[in-house]
Protein backbone atom coordinates (compact mmCIF):
# COMPACT_ATOMS: atom_id res chain seq x y z
CA UNK A 1 0.00 0.00 0.00
CA UNK A 2 1.57 3.78 -1.00
CA UNK A 3 2.31 5.81 1.90
CA UNK A 4 -0.07 9.05 1.39
CA UNK A 5 0.79 12.33 3.56
CA UNK A 6 -1.27 15.10 2.56
CA UNK A 7 -1.58 18.83 4.43
CA UNK A 8 -4.74 21.44 3.82
CA UNK A 9 -2.21 24.05 3.70
CA UNK A 10 0.91 24.26 1.01
CA UNK A 11 4.07 23.02 2.14
CA UNK A 12 7.68 23.11 1.91
CA UNK A 13 9.28 19.73 0.80
CA UNK A 14 13.08 19.07 1.06
CA UNK A 15 14.31 16.19 -1.69
CA UNK A 16 17.30 14.62 -1.22
CA UNK A 17 17.89 12.49 -4.03
CA UNK A 18 20.93 9.47 -4.14
CA UNK A 19 23.22 9.85 -1.17
CA UNK A 20 25.53 7.42 -1.78
CA UNK A 21 27.48 7.18 1.88
CA UNK A 22 30.36 4.94 2.01
CA UNK A 23 33.11 3.49 4.47
CA UNK A 24 35.91 6.47 3.93
CA UNK A 25 33.12 9.10 2.99
CA UNK A 26 34.62 12.99 4.06
CA UNK A 27 30.60 13.39 4.49
CA UNK A 28 31.34 17.34 3.92
CA UNK A 29 27.83 17.47 2.06
CA UNK A 30 25.71 15.86 5.27
CA UNK A 31 27.18 18.55 7.43
CA UNK A 32 26.48 21.16 5.55
CA UNK A 33 22.80 20.57 4.66
CA UNK A 34 22.28 19.06 8.41
CA UNK A 35 22.93 23.22 9.29
CA UNK A 36 20.77 23.50 6.24
CA UNK A 37 17.72 21.63 7.77
CA UNK A 38 18.01 23.75 11.12
CA UNK A 39 18.13 26.94 9.42
CA UNK A 40 15.21 26.45 7.00
CA UNK A 41 13.26 24.08 8.77
CA UNK A 42 11.62 22.65 5.76
CA UNK A 43 7.82 20.75 6.90
CA UNK A 44 8.76 17.59 4.79
CA UNK A 45 12.44 15.79 4.34
CA UNK A 46 12.11 13.08 1.88
CA UNK A 47 15.27 11.03 1.41
CA UNK A 48 14.92 9.09 -1.97
CA UNK A 49 16.69 6.54 -1.87
CA UNK A 50 20.60 5.14 -2.38
CA UNK A 51 21.42 6.50 1.33
CA UNK A 52 23.95 3.90 1.84
CA UNK A 53 25.94 2.95 -1.24
CA UNK A 54 26.72 -0.93 0.02
CA UNK A 55 29.73 -1.27 -2.26
CA UNK A 56 30.61 -4.65 -0.49
CA UNK A 57 27.52 -6.22 -1.96
CA UNK A 58 28.36 -4.66 -5.77
CA UNK A 59 27.42 -7.49 -8.27
CA UNK A 60 29.77 -5.47 -10.77
CA UNK A 61 32.52 -5.69 -8.30
CA UNK A 62 31.92 -9.84 -7.34
CA UNK A 63 35.37 -11.31 -7.44
CA UNK A 64 37.59 -8.24 -8.00
CA UNK A 65 40.75 -8.39 -5.25
CA UNK A 66 39.05 -5.19 -4.28
CA UNK A 67 36.13 -7.01 -2.62
CA UNK A 68 38.44 -8.61 0.01
CA UNK A 69 38.90 -5.23 1.96
CA UNK A 70 34.87 -4.27 2.08
CA UNK A 71 32.59 -5.24 4.50
CA UNK A 72 29.17 -5.35 5.10
CA UNK A 73 29.44 -3.78 8.34
CA UNK A 74 31.35 -0.77 7.92
CA UNK A 75 29.13 0.02 4.82
CA UNK A 76 25.96 -0.11 7.11
CA UNK A 77 27.95 2.30 9.77
CA UNK A 78 28.70 4.69 7.18
CA UNK A 79 25.15 5.71 6.58
CA UNK A 80 24.43 5.68 9.99
CA UNK A 81 27.49 8.30 10.79
CA UNK A 82 26.03 10.42 7.85
CA UNK A 83 22.40 10.40 9.30
CA UNK A 84 24.30 11.71 12.81
CA UNK A 85 25.50 14.78 10.66
CA UNK A 86 22.77 15.22 9.13
CA UNK A 87 20.00 15.48 12.07
CA UNK A 88 21.94 16.66 14.81
CA UNK A 89 21.51 20.22 14.03
CA UNK A 90 18.09 19.47 14.37
CA UNK A 91 18.15 17.61 17.47
CA UNK A 92 20.07 20.32 18.90
CA UNK A 93 17.64 23.31 18.11
CA UNK A 94 14.98 21.22 19.15
CA UNK A 95 17.27 21.03 22.94
CA UNK A 96 17.38 24.86 22.60
CA UNK A 97 13.57 25.19 21.83
CA UNK A 98 12.65 23.10 24.98
CA UNK A 99 14.86 25.21 27.70
CA UNK A 100 12.55 28.20 25.69
CA UNK A 101 9.46 26.22 26.18
CA UNK A 102 8.72 27.08 22.68
CA UNK A 103 7.20 24.62 19.76
CA UNK A 104 9.73 21.59 19.19
CA UNK A 105 10.79 21.93 14.96
CA UNK A 106 9.54 17.65 14.31
CA UNK A 107 9.11 17.57 10.39
CA UNK A 108 7.96 14.86 7.92
CA UNK A 109 10.87 12.77 7.26
CA UNK A 110 10.35 10.03 4.50
CA UNK A 111 12.80 7.71 3.32
CA UNK A 112 12.52 5.64 0.27
CA UNK A 113 14.33 2.55 -0.08
CA UNK A 114 16.94 2.81 -3.13
CA UNK A 115 18.39 -0.62 -5.29
CA UNK A 116 21.33 0.01 -2.94
CA UNK A 117 19.45 -0.64 0.30
CA UNK A 118 18.04 -3.74 -1.69
CA UNK A 119 20.90 -5.59 -1.59
CA UNK A 120 20.47 -6.07 1.68
CA UNK A 121 17.40 -8.50 0.58
CA UNK A 122 18.84 -9.91 -2.05
CA UNK A 123 21.99 -11.07 0.37
CA UNK A 124 19.41 -12.20 2.29
CA UNK A 125 17.83 -14.03 -0.49
CA UNK A 126 20.58 -15.80 -1.94
CA UNK A 127 22.97 -16.32 0.69
CA UNK A 128 20.84 -17.63 4.02
CA UNK A 129 23.78 -17.78 6.05
CA UNK A 130 23.70 -13.80 6.79
CA UNK A 131 19.96 -14.36 8.34
CA UNK A 132 20.03 -13.11 11.86
CA UNK A 133 23.59 -11.07 11.25
CA UNK A 134 22.42 -8.50 8.73
CA UNK A 135 19.08 -7.24 7.60
CA UNK A 136 16.60 -4.55 6.28
CA UNK A 137 15.78 -3.01 9.57
CA UNK A 138 19.43 -2.38 9.48
CA UNK A 139 18.38 0.66 7.60
CA UNK A 140 15.94 2.27 10.40
CA UNK A 141 17.48 5.51 12.04
CA UNK A 142 19.22 5.13 15.00
CA UNK A 143 18.45 8.72 16.43
CA UNK A 144 15.52 10.10 18.76
CA UNK A 145 13.22 11.15 15.55
CA UNK A 146 10.61 9.85 13.67
CA UNK A 147 10.44 8.76 10.05
CA UNK A 148 8.61 6.61 7.39
CA UNK A 149 10.45 4.02 5.46
CA UNK A 150 9.00 3.30 1.98
CA UNK A 151 9.88 -0.27 0.67
CA UNK A 152 12.11 -0.96 -2.90
CA UNK A 153 9.70 0.00 -5.99
CA UNK A 154 6.91 1.56 -3.71
CA UNK A 155 6.01 4.75 -3.58
CA UNK A 156 4.73 7.84 -1.41
CA UNK A 157 2.20 10.33 -2.33
CA UNK A 158 3.12 13.85 -0.51
CA UNK A 159 0.67 16.56 -0.72
CA UNK A 160 0.08 15.42 -4.15
CA UNK A 161 3.27 14.34 -5.30
CA UNK A 162 4.72 10.82 -5.66
CA UNK A 163 7.59 9.76 -4.82
CA UNK A 164 9.63 6.50 -5.44
CA UNK A 165 13.13 5.92 -5.85
CA UNK A 166 12.54 5.23 -9.44
CA UNK A 167 9.48 5.41 -11.50
CA UNK A 168 8.98 2.54 -13.54
CA UNK A 169 8.36 2.69 -17.61
CA UNK A 170 6.77 -0.39 -18.15
CA UNK A 171 6.64 -3.84 -17.05
CA UNK A 172 10.00 -4.81 -17.09
CA UNK A 173 10.53 -1.95 -14.12
CA UNK A 174 12.90 0.17 -16.08
CA UNK A 175 13.28 3.55 -14.89
CA UNK A 176 11.96 6.73 -16.97
CA UNK A 177 14.42 8.37 -18.49
CA UNK A 178 12.88 11.53 -18.87
CA UNK A 179 10.51 13.67 -16.57
CA UNK A 180 8.59 14.80 -19.87
CA UNK A 181 8.05 10.47 -20.47
CA UNK A 182 7.53 10.04 -16.95
CA UNK A 183 4.79 12.99 -16.48
CA UNK A 184 3.12 12.05 -19.52
CA UNK A 185 2.82 8.00 -18.68
CA UNK A 186 2.02 8.72 -15.15
CA UNK A 187 -0.19 11.65 -15.60
CA UNK A 188 0.53 13.08 -11.61
CA UNK A 189 3.39 15.18 -10.55
CA UNK A 190 5.98 12.67 -9.56
CA UNK A 191 9.73 12.80 -8.23
CA UNK A 192 11.96 10.26 -8.54
CA UNK A 193 15.93 9.80 -7.98
CA UNK A 194 18.29 6.77 -9.26
CA UNK A 195 19.67 8.04 -12.43
CA UNK A 196 21.93 10.77 -10.94
CA UNK A 197 21.06 12.86 -13.89
CA UNK A 198 18.91 15.67 -13.68
CA UNK A 199 15.67 16.72 -15.51
CA UNK A 200 12.20 18.07 -14.73
CA UNK A 201 9.19 18.87 -16.78
CA UNK A 202 5.69 21.00 -16.74
CA UNK A 203 2.44 19.64 -18.67
CA UNK A 204 -0.82 21.63 -17.70
CA UNK A 205 -4.12 19.45 -17.91
CA UNK A 206 -7.43 21.10 -19.88
CA UNK A 207 -8.40 22.41 -16.48
CA UNK A 208 -5.41 24.53 -15.80
CA UNK A 209 -3.93 22.48 -13.45
CA UNK A 210 -0.14 22.01 -13.45
CA UNK A 211 1.66 18.50 -13.03
CA UNK A 212 5.18 18.45 -12.44
CA UNK A 213 7.98 15.98 -12.65
CA UNK A 214 11.38 15.74 -11.48
CA UNK A 215 14.12 13.09 -12.13
CA UNK A 216 16.65 15.06 -8.97
CA UNK A 217 19.71 13.70 -9.90
CA UNK A 218 21.61 12.39 -6.97
CA UNK A 219 23.72 14.32 -3.72
CA UNK A 220 27.60 13.15 -4.05
CA UNK A 221 30.62 14.78 -3.46
CA UNK A 222 31.55 17.04 -6.17
CA UNK A 223 34.77 15.08 -6.00
CA UNK A 224 33.37 12.28 -6.45
CA UNK A 225 34.84 9.69 -9.02
CA UNK A 226 31.94 7.02 -10.09
CA UNK A 227 32.61 3.69 -11.95
CA UNK A 228 32.00 5.16 -15.32
CA UNK A 229 35.08 7.57 -15.99
CA UNK A 230 34.46 11.43 -16.92
CA UNK A 231 31.99 11.00 -19.24
CA UNK A 232 29.54 9.22 -17.01
CA UNK A 233 30.34 11.95 -13.90
CA UNK A 234 29.83 15.02 -15.88
CA UNK A 235 26.22 13.91 -16.75
CA UNK A 236 25.72 13.75 -13.27
CA UNK A 237 23.86 16.74 -11.25
CA UNK A 238 24.56 16.71 -7.55
CA UNK A 239 22.17 18.95 -4.94
CA UNK A 240 19.12 19.28 -3.25
CA UNK A 241 15.66 20.68 -3.81
CA UNK A 242 13.74 22.84 -2.41
CA UNK A 243 9.80 22.70 -3.11
CA UNK A 244 8.30 25.59 -2.16
CA UNK A 245 4.44 26.17 -1.41
CA UNK A 246 3.51 22.71 -2.20
CA UNK A 247 -0.13 21.82 -2.42
CA UNK A 248 -1.86 19.38 -4.75
CA UNK A 249 0.81 18.47 -6.85
CA UNK A 250 1.95 21.77 -7.34
CA UNK A 251 5.17 23.65 -6.90
CA UNK A 252 7.45 26.03 -7.01
CA UNK A 253 10.95 24.69 -7.29
CA UNK A 254 14.80 25.99 -5.72
CA UNK A 255 18.02 23.99 -7.10
CA UNK A 256 20.59 24.12 -4.82
CA UNK A 257 23.93 22.58 -5.54
CA UNK A 258 25.95 20.47 -3.73
CA UNK A 259 28.79 23.32 -4.10
CA UNK A 260 26.51 26.33 -3.31
CA UNK A 261 25.22 24.16 0.28
CA UNK A 262 28.73 23.51 1.16
CA UNK A 263 30.38 26.83 0.56
CA UNK A 264 27.53 28.57 2.30
CA UNK A 265 26.89 25.69 5.37
CA UNK A 266 29.35 24.87 5.82
CA UNK A 267 31.31 24.67 9.57
CA UNK A 268 33.56 27.41 10.57
CA UNK A 269 32.88 29.63 7.12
Amino acid sequence: MPTIFNDTKPRTHLVIPDEHYYHGDNYRRCKALGAFIAEHRPDVIIRLGDMWDMPSLCSYEKGKKEMVFKNVKYDLEAGHKAEEYLFSPLLDLNGKLAKLKKTLYKPLIIKLMGNHEQRVQRLLDYEPKWEGSVSMKDFETRLPIVEHIVPYMDYANIDGIYYSHHWASGVQGRPFASARAMLSKRGVSCTMGHSHSLDHAVLVKPSGDMIRGLIAGCFQDPEHKGFGGLQVDNLYWNGIFMKHGVKNGSYDLEEISVKRLIQNYSQGK
